[in-house]
């Protein structure tokens, strides 16, 4: 009898929250089994909306669902008695899809494991392989060689089988949406690969190009806009344009029977090979001019990798079947940034501004934050400030009057990648102020002091004036208050009379306490002593 491949479901999502010690390298494979059912033989794997990886136990005859750290929880309930559940996709609906190949349905179940089976119409139509087409609706293969059908179920499980005729045992097996928005299926009977509308109208069988008894198994398109297909038999990994050119590319090791396809995050393609016996243990990774790498590190022998997925944290998972395990290889896939992170908080010192991390593409595991102090709005003189690693930043005097950003770098298990610094926050109230010279004014009765204070920001200025004399205070002065914007403006200190009396026979050494408290920020105080010369005839002298 024949032995036939797997069909690989394609998907796109999953979620990672576990913080890695260190970076892996480009092959580096992780495998989890616990929680896995006894002979549960995993088989077809596909990313869900909800961040898991979820994946077919026909052994078990259940669904499985593994964490993107590991953890396995599996779901028999509603699953028909020897069903054998194959083929899975993500449907548009935020469920999952599957074949049950011997219990000739179609299931869905929801992320939180709720299992509902639609029955086929045609009796043992061996349902394989399921994709979601670009009309909204769940496409499958009838594998059986009699039935030669292509299924579609909408997502509220109404069924039409579609019977293309195009000749006896057909057989086909994987099937994906086009980059055509047609789909497209592989037939292992035929050798064929055929171009259908979504209204189940046939436009073309390919066969030119295709070796003879390639064992035709799985197909997915490609970031290049073609159709990649595995050949189990043949040894190759093939490519077709939507046109129906036709490229094959030889395993240079012989019996690694490709099996299951999908289009990486890293704009590869990547294969599970099953082996000759259905044991095989290496992971193929094909660029689109058809570059080939092989992985086996890791990956524990007899292992039997069949079903493939790339999930939303970059990396490729997969099921093996002999090894009852599920695998994940690293891709070397870094975070890519979608939306900037963004800066909160009022520029007040006491208070603190908080980043957030943004939004990136391959789930970042932790992020890591650096703050900049900048001393323009344009941010084009900035210094890391050294220390603040957290995504909130105390707001202190040494950042007055400057300007604060933010940078975010994002890490996974692959490696980090940096944002773009987000915008600066407004301009950090500053207390910093000069005073000029003062100037003496005699008066009759009395002796102005005044001084021109200079300040980069609104706020509030006061002075106090003291006179001494043998170490010994005489007086305070009156003091003129004022409360002005940012820029020059005078505060005038008058002398009492009593102080000018005493300036008719000795000079005056006077200490003017200026104290600037800026506007929602900190306060400043300058000391300036001025000696202020005796004058016995003021109306006469005056500077």
């Amino acid at each position: 009898m024949r032995r036939f491949p797997l069909l690989i479901a394609v998907a796109l999502s999953a979620a990672l929250a576990a913080v890695p010690a260190a970076y892996g390298a480009v092959g580096q494979v992780a495998e989890f089994s616990t929680g896995l059912p006894a002979n549960g033989a995993p088989q077809s794997i596909a990313a869900g909306r909800d961040g898991n990886l979820w994946f077919t136990l026909p052994g078990a005859n259940a669904i499985g669902r593994i964490s993107p750290t590991g953890q396995v929880t599996t779901f028999t309930a509603g699953i028909q008695t020897n069903a054998q559940p194959w083929g899975i996709t993500a449907g548009p609906d935020g469920n999952l899809w599957f074949t049950e190949k011997t219990g000739n349905a179609i299931g869905r179940i929801t992320p939180r494991g709720q299992v509902t089976e639609f029955p086929i119409p045609t009796a043992g139509s061996q349902p394989w392989g399921i994709t979601t087409g670009a009309d909204g609706n769940l496409w499958f293969t009838e594998s059986q060689p009699t039935a030669n059908n292509i299924g579609r179920i909408t997502t509220g499980g109404q069924i039409t089988e579609f019977d293309y005729a195009l000749g006896a045992s057909e057989q086909p097996l994987g099937i994906t949406s086009g980059p055509d928005g047609n789909l497209w299926f592989v037939e292992n009977g035929t050798n064929s690969i055929v171009q259908m509308t979504t209204q189940g109208q046939v436009l073309n069988a390919f066969t030119a190009g295709i070796t003879a008894g390639a064992g035709l198994v799985a197909i997915a398109s490609g970031p290049d806009g073609n159709l990649w297909f595995t050949e189990q038999a043949g040894n190759r990994v093939g490519r077709i344009t939507p046109a129906g050119a036709v490229t094959e590319f030889p395993i240079a090791a012989a019996g690694m029977a490709p099996t299951g396809i999908v289009a990486g995050a890293d704009g590869a393609l990547w294969a599970t090979e099953n082996g000759a016996s259905n044991t095989g243990n290496n992971i193929l990774r094909i660029t689109t001019a058809g570059a080939m790498t092989q992985y086996e590190n890791g990956i524990s022998s007899n292992a039997g990798v069949v079903g493939t997925a790339s999930g939303s944290d970059g990396n490729l998972w997969f099921t093996e079947s002999a090894g009852n395990r599920i695998g994940r290889m690293l891709s070397g896939v870094v975070p890519v940034r979608t939306a900037a992170p963004q800066l909160t908080g009022a520029p007040v010192i006491g208070t603190s501004l908080s980043v957030s991390t943004g939004s990136w593409n391959f789930l970042p595991t932790s992020y890591r934050y650096r703050w900049l102090r900048c001393t323009t709005a344009a941010a084009t003189k900035c210094r890391t400030v050294s220390g603040r690693t957290k995504a909130t930043y105390a707001l202190t005097r040494t950042d007055q009057g400057r300007f604060i950003k933010a940078s975010v770098t994002a890490v996974n298990l692959n490696g980090s990648s940096a944002s773009a610094g987000t915008l600066v926050s407004g301009q950090i109230p500053t207390s910093a102020f000069t005073t000029s010279a003062t100037r003496i004014r005699y008066q009759r009765r009395a002796v102005l002091l005044t001084t021109t204070v200079t300040t980069a920001w609104a706020g509030r200025i006061s002075q106090a004036g003291t006179t001494v004399t043998n170490r010994r205070t005489v007086r305070r002065c009156r003091v003129q208050r004022r409360t002005a914007g940012g820029g020059a403006f005078r505060v005038v200190c008058r002398m009492p009379y009593a102080s000018r009396r005493l300036l008719r026979r000795t000079f005056l050494r006077v200490t003017l306490k200026t104290t600037f408290q800026a506007t929602d920020g900190v306060s400043a105080t300058r000391k300036l002593t001025v000696r202020v010369p005796a004058r016995l005839y003021p109306w006469r002298a005056v500077r």
